[in-house]
C-alpha cells in the first residue's frame, strides 16, 4: 500500500480494500487456482474472475464505508 503524506486518493478506503482482499485471500486463491486450470493468466476468463473480484471487494469497502458514517 502507498500512503503518503499527499494522498493520491482516499487512504481509508484504499486500506479498507486492501484489508478486504486478506480476509477474501483463500477463497480468492482457491478459486483463481480452478479458473487458471482452463485459461492463460490475465486473459479470458481469468481477467473476467480478476475484474469480478476487484468488482466484489470494492463493493464490500463501499458498504464497509457507509456503516461507519452511519454509526460513527
Amino acid at each position: 500500500m502507498l500512503i503518503t503524506n499527499k494522498p493520491f486518493r482516499n487512504e481509508e478506503s484504499t486500506i479498507i480494500h486492501e484489508l478486504l482482499h486478506l480476509l477474501l485471500w483463500e477463497y480468492d486463491t482457491f478459486s483463481e487456482k480452478i479458473i487458471l486450470k482452463n485459461c492463460e493468466e490475465f486473459k479470458g476468463d481469468h481477467i473476467k474472475y480478476m475484474n469480478k473480484l476487484e468488482k466484489t471487494v470494492a463493493k464490500f469497502t463501499t458498504i464497509f464505508l457507509n456503516l461507519n458514517k452511519k454509526n460513527g
